[in-house]
């Protein structure tokens, strides 16, 4: 019996060309880096032995042994704190707790949604930062900043950052990078993977994330050369308003803070979905419909900022979404409709003023704060609070019933002709009506 052998052909797979980043890169992400230019250190991995060694080298950390380590060659890591004890970047850890019993693709998803939520925060209070993948349990936030500082304030810096911003999910951990690490007596300064570097231990690179679609850039160059500095002033702007829990990122203390906080207190359900996403949670597709159609029709600002804090949070889904809206809130009954179980449980039967009903307003949150946003009975179909399809929907409808009446007319009309020839006098008179027949026997219609 013949046996075929296959060979495998060369191009089985798309082919990689070797890519140098040329030297104004090189140089860029040195100066991004900072740190201490005359020693690094070099991660090497033992395979028998399964130990990760870190060795420290007494010389300079040049260009050139910077492009062997993003070639993959070697696995080089760098010293934040330059000679003068300065430094120029806060640096922020994930990972997943080791009390987690099994590594899985759940768990990787939780760590980096809990991090492009924080990542998300910053970026609303005009702090710019960067996701690095580390490895399968790890990444690192960056921020890179445009002046050195001293590496002690900026520990203590790194610290109110990670206690001002909110809990990470369950089973991931947050640190702060201190730039040192004990040592007996003393203090040993701390060295940090470079970023775009390969990992050691399973080959992995040490890629920037892109947050808005939750995967690796696809070139990382040109991300590296897209990276801003940032100021410090703003960084400790936003530490210095305290823990996350009392930050003025709250819908009560936005510039729409009157009607968001009466809307709140008057509907126990607009305060279950806020109080929901200011939490971190993610929303469902008919919680979001009930917000966008309540507090949107208030203000955008106010819907990003409360969507912000969910960890799906896209800015332009959010415009996108606010663009495209309805001209006319949502409903009560529409609400129950949609969040049966929520309405229930929160007893969604609120009694609004009369004179709002009256004017044939339907029942919506917004009467609560801006009732001139729900259309009265007058207006309901206008273009300013209708579709042109909805406008035309109550056009045939309207064309229906009034076929229907002229139809009912015509057969009381002749009933009415039959009813006056057999009476005796053929008139009758309703009101200031007179009802006669004329020489012809028709109807006649008179105004007395």
């Amino acid at each position: 019996m013949n046996t075929m052998t296959e060979t495998a052909s060369p191009y089985s797979s798309p082919r990689i060309f070797e890519r140098i980043p040329s030297q104004d890169d090189l140089q860029w992400l040195l100066l991004l880096l900072g740190g201490l230019k005359s020693a690094f250190a070099e991660e090497v991995y033992n395979a028998q032995t399964a130990q990760l060694t870190l060795f420290h080298h007494d010389s300079p950390l040049t260009p050139e042994l910077l492009q062997q380590s993003l070639q993959g060659h070697r696995s080089l890591w760098f010293y934040p704190i330059d000679e003068n004890m300065q430094a120029c970047i806060l640096l922020l850890r994930y990972y997943i707790k080791p009390s987690q019993a099994t590594l899985d693709a759940y768990m990787q998803t939780t760590l980096l949604q809990s991090a492009i939520h924080h990542v998300n925060i910053l970026l609303h209070h005009n702090i710019v930062s960067y996701l690095v993948q580390n490895d399968k349990i790890s990444l690192y936030l960056y921020i890179f900043l445009a002046a050195s500082a001293h590496f002690l304030m900026l520990r203590e810096i790194a610290i109110r950052l990670v206690n001002t911003l909110p809990l990470p999910k369950s089973g991931i951990a947050i640190t702060p990078f201190l730039y040192t690490e004990p040592r007996g007596l003393h203090w040993q300064e701390s060295a940090v993977p470079i970023p775009l570097t390969q990992n050691s231990i399973d080959g992995t690179y040490r890629f920037f994330l892109c947050t808005q679609r939750q995967v690796v850039h696809e070139d990382q160059i040109a991300h590296l050369r897209r990276i801003k500095r940032q100021e410090l002033a703003v960084i400790r702007e936003f530490i210095g308003k305290g823990p996350w829990a009392r930050a003025d990122f709250s819908p009560k203390r936005m510039k729409t803070g009157d009607d968001i906080s009466r809307l709140q207190d008057a509907c126990g359900v607009i305060r279950h979905l806020t109080t929901k996403a200011q939490h971190g949670r993610r929303l469902t597709e008919e919680e979001r419909r009930v917000l966008y159609y309540t507090i949107g029709f208030l203000s955008h600002e106010a819907m990003h900022h409360i969507l912000s804090l969910c960890p799906d949070y896209k800015p332009k889904t959010v415009d996108r979404q606010l663009a495209n809206l309805y001209v006319r809130p949502i409903s009560c009954p529409r609400i129950r409709e949609l969040l049966p179980g929520l309405t229930s449980a929160m007893d969604c039967h609120c009694v609004f003023d009369p004179r709002h009903l009256q004017l044939g307003r339907y029942p919506s949150p917004l009467l609560h704060v801006q009732p001139e946003l729900v259309p009265s009975m007058d207006k309901r179909y206008s273009a300013a609070y209708a579709t042109s399809k909805e406008i035309g929907q109550r056009y045939l409808t309207v064309l229906q019933e009034l076929q229907a009446v002229a139809e009912e007319l015509n057969v009381l009309k002749r009933e009415l002709i039959v009813s006056l020839k057999a009476c005796s006098r053929p008139f009758v008179r309703v009101g200031d009506i007179e009802f006669s027949l004329n020489e012809d026997g028709d109807l006649k219609i008179k105004n007395l």
